[in-house]
């Protein structure tokens, strides 16, 4: 008797639960209606700016992580200042870079300078190459 009574107690149950799950879709489309997509929030702008300094602490120069640390430590109006990614020249992080960027060349030039000094007059360069330069 029980076998006979199952499927149309749990057929109720479907129906009821399918009446029930329409009504909450239609609050989660109103939901989605009003909120502005395009505007960012506070709390976005924060992780974008989290997200660029530690980008910059792992991928950056010295100089660069140095600055990305001191503005991970940082309140977030200040941290928004200093990741301020449309004002990039005369900022912290622009000098930064700046400063990486001319101890990398540095180094490049010191590097060819060491090269051209194993040159020996009259021997050629193995595989064509005449500079650190001709790597990249």
């Amino acid at each position: 008797m029980t076998g006979r009574l199952l499927p149309p107690l749990l057929a109720m149950a479907l129906l009821a639960g399918a009446g029930l799950s329409s009504n909450p879709a239609a609050k989660s489309v109103e939901l989605a209606a009003d909120y502005d997509w395009n505007e960012d929030t506070p709390a976005e702008q924060l992780r974008r700016d989290q997200c660029l300094m530690s980008d910059v602490l792992r991928l950056g120069g010295t100089a660069m992580a140095a600055t990305a640390k001191d503005g991970l430590n940082q309140s977030p109006e200040r941290l928004r200042e200093l990741a301020d990614r449309n004002y990039w020249s005369g900022t912290p992080l622009g000098a930064a870079y700046q400063t990486d960027k001319d101890v990398a060349d540095a180094e490049l030039e010191r590097l060819n300078a060491l090269h051209d000094s194993w040159k020996i007059p009259g021997l050629e360069t193995p595989g064509g190459f005449k500079s650190v330069a001709d790597f990249e």
